[in-house]
């Protein structure tokens, strides 16, 4: 499937937009959370946490995949309803 560039170029701005908005959000938040003695090891295990994920989540999608392609779209909206829903009750 190859969508045009335009698309490409939205979805790619939506997504820096949407960095933009929550990493400042989220370092004031751990800042105020975290003791300051704690806060380099705090963010480095977040940091590491984000890191290790990226390939088990590679891993994982991919082998489903390989079995089937509708389980992996039926299991990105799941993800993304429940994300939705727990950013709105958070608020």
């Amino acid at each position: 499937m190859k969508f045009p560039f335009i698309f490409v170029l939205f979805v790619f701005s939506f997504n820096c937009f949407l960095v933009g908005k929550f990493n400042p959000k989220f370092s004031a938040t751990l800042m105020t959370n975290v003791p300051d003695n704690m806060l380099a090891q705090v963010s480095s295990f977040i940091s590491f946490l984000v890191m290790i994920s990226i390939p088990i989540g590679t891993s994982v999608f991919s082998m489903i995949y390989v079995f089937n392609s509708n389980i992996l779209w039926i299991l990105f909206l799941s993800l993304t309803i429940i994300g939705l829903y727990f950013q709105v009750e958070s608020q």
